[in-house]
């Protein structure tokens, strides 16, 4: 049943997939990596309570997998339920120390918070276990964000900007992610009194 889910999924035959991993649930009722499955499907079509619960029952059977305290994390996050995201995300870190995207998602929830000096402890801690740009502009993007909000503009200047490299290194097509970018770096610039430097970055802004 596993694997005939996997196949719907590969064909974008959801309905089809949530039968069959629940087949497979049914059959193994320990099979931990079919409920992380079934959550990723249900979050990916909003269902987040589903997700929530079948990401529960993951952990039930795996109460040391790291990756689905990162899935849960995540979808606390989308559902703005931060705290409850900030734990998943600790248990992540706890059971994996490494794992640059639960420290990333952790500075997410934490800079939603208005946690910011926290949050930038996290985002330093994924960027330092990031080993490739398209992973490394995202958490120097949040640096930026949180140093803005701290007034720190020169700290702020320095994020954006490796984080705007970064985001072109690794070759993105996400132009509202840049052209926030630029705007925040506009901002620390304007601030700094670099009114040249600040007005470029908002027409790159677009």
């Amino acid at each position: 049943y596993f694997y005939r889910a996997r196949l719907f999924l590969l064909l974008r035959q959801d309905a089809k997939a949530i039968s069959a991993f629940k087949a497979a649930l049914a059959v193994n009722p320990g099979f931990g990596l079919a409920a992380s499955c079934l959550g990723h499907l249900y979050a990916s079509q909003g269902q987040m309570y589903l997700a929530e619960q079948s990401f529960q029952e993951a952990l039930r059977i795996n109460p040391d997998d790291a990756v689905t305290y990162f899935n849960l994390g995540f979808n606390y996050e989308k559902q703005k339920q931060y705290a409850k995201a900030i734990d998943a995300f600790q248990s992540a870190v706890k059971i994996n120390p490494k794992s640059d995207r639960a420290w990333y998602g952790m500075g997410l929830a934490l800079e939603n918070q208005k946690r910011y000096l926290s949050a930038i402890d996290a985002y330093t801690k994924a960027v330092s276990y990031s080993k490739k740009p398209a992973s490394s502009w995202g958490p120097n993007a949040g640096k930026g964000r949180s140093y803005l909000a701290l007034n720190q503009f020169e700290n702020a200047k320095d994020a954006l900007t490796v984080a705007i490299s970064q985001y072109e290194q690794a070759g993105e097509e996400m132009a509202d992610e840049l052209a926030s970018m630029y705007r925040d770096l506009a901002q620390a610039l304007e601030m700094l009194g670099e009114t040249d430097a600040a007005q470029e970055a908002l027409e790159k802004a677009g």
